[in-house]
């Protein structure tokens, strides 16, 4: 992911699960993330601080897709 994202293992606050998730941030990227969210049928988002928005995606399906893509489509730049 050429910008700031990743996937990663989200541990609940209360110890009672996890879950895996590929997030993305975004300065002003609530217009892209609506579009994401549409395109994959799932998602949330959730706005921070100083116009950042995130994407985070957890369904296991969609996260296929998102690897599926990723190995389709590799990076461009020095994080490949």
């Amino acid at each position: 992911m050429d910008a700031e994202g990743c996937f990663n293992v989200y541990v609940s606050k209360n110890n009672k699960g996890i879950s895996l998730r590929f997030i993305v941030d975004q300065q002003n990227g609530l217009p892209l993330f609506n579009q994401l969210e549409n395109l994959l049928g799932s998602g949330s988002i959730y706005a921070r601080k100083n116009s950042n928005y995130r994407f985070a995606l957890t369904k296991l399906d969609k996260l296929a897709l998102v690897i599926e893509y990723f190995n389709t489509y590799t990076l461009r730049t020095k994080k490949n």
